[in-house]
C-alpha cells in the first residue's frame, strides 16, 4: 500500500512540475501590444440640426423673426438671429417651455411665446424676455434668407 502510493506521487511529480512551470512568468520582456491610430467617426445623434419648411414663423415685439420646428421627440429647434439651436421640453406650470443652448422659448397657446436668456446656473428664466407671436400660416422661409418679414394680408 506504501509502495502503490509512492508510486503515484512519482507519477505525478511530472505533471505537477509542469503545472507549476505554466504559472511561472515567461522569460525576457513581455511583448508590446501594437498600437493603431483609428479616426473617430462622428455620426449624428437623431435627426440634423436643419429647420423643416414648415417650421413656424414668429415675429417679435423687437422686430426680428424667430422660426421654431416643434420635433416629435419633446424637442424644438429654433432659429433667432441667424443661430440654431436645440432646445428640450422642460416642465412648466402652464404651456410648452424649451430650454437649451441659453434660451428659454416659452409659448402659451398656438399663437404666441416668449424668448428669454437662460443663464447657466437658472432653471428658469427671469427676465421679461421678449414676446413672439405667429406671423402667418404661410411656410417659413429657408434658413439664410432675409430675416424681415412682410406684414400679413
Amino acid at each position: 500500500m506504501v509502495r502503490s502510493r509512492m508510486l503515484n506521487a512519482l507519477a505525478l511529480a511530472p505533471l505537477a512540475t509542469i503545472a507549476l512551470t505554466a504559472c511561472e512568468p515567461a522569460a525576457g520582456p513581455a511583448p508590446s501590444p501594437e498600437i493603431v491610430a483609428v479616426e473617430p467617426v462622428a455620426q449624428p445623434l437623431g435627426r440634423p440640426q436643419v429647420l423643416e419648411d414648415s417650421a413656424t414663423v414668429y415675429r417679435c415685439a423687437n422686430g426680428e423673426r424667430l422660426r421654431v420646428d416643434y420635433r416629435r421627440d419633446e424637442t424644438a429647434l429654433i432659429e433667432y438671429r441667424g443661430e440654431i439651436k436645440l432646445l428640450t421640453l422642460a416642465p412648466a406650470a402652464s404651456g410648452a417651455r424649451y430650454v437649451g443652448a441659453g434660451q428659454q422659448w416659452w409659448t402659451k397657446g398656438d399663437v404666441e411665446g416668449v424668448l428669454d436668456r437662460l443663464e447657466p446656473d437658472q432653471a428658469m428664466a427671469t427676465g421679461e424676455g421678449t414676446l413672439c407671436r405667429v406671423a402667418s400660416a404661410r411656410p417659413a422661409q429657408a434658413v439664410g434668407e432675409s430675416s424681415t418679414l412682410e406684414s400679413p394680408p
